[in-house]
């Protein structure tokens, strides 16, 4: 009959509307999941971008130091070359003076020695 149609239908709706509701709930519950992945997946990203900039800047400040160790210990040698080159030219000017003694010693001597021959000839 019309009324065991109705309520059949009736039946029908109401598993299918409770269905529905199932279907909603499940699909709420992953969309929270979801959401709650996705925020720790930002928290996770936005930590290692921190931690990145972090971890640049600390490079560069190392890198900026070595540049001035390198710098100092470029300095520190230059002078030390220019202080032996300094002491290396001092040391030829004595030898060239030393020398310079040495010659008008000879020369004194070659003078004393022609002059003893000149007096043993007379």
């Amino acid at each position: 009959s019309h009324e065991e149609q109705v309520i059949t239908m009736q039946r029908s709706h109401r598993n299918e509307a409770s269905e529905l509701e199932e279907n909603l709930q499940r699909l709420n519950k992953e969309r929270e999941s979801l959401l709650a992945k996705a925020n720790e997946e930002k928290q996770t990203l936005e930590f290692l971008r921190e931690s990145s900039v972090a971890t640049e800047e600390q490079g560069s400040h190392a890198y900026e130091e070595l540049l001035a160790k390198m710098a100092s210990l470029k300095k520190s040698h230059e002078s030390e070359v220019e202080s032996l080159l300094k002491n290396q030219e001092e040391e030829a000017q004595q030898v060239n003076i030393f020398f310079q003694k040495t010659t008008a010693l000879e020369d004194n001597v070659r003078e004393l020695q022609e002059e003893r021959e000149a007096l043993s000839e007379r």
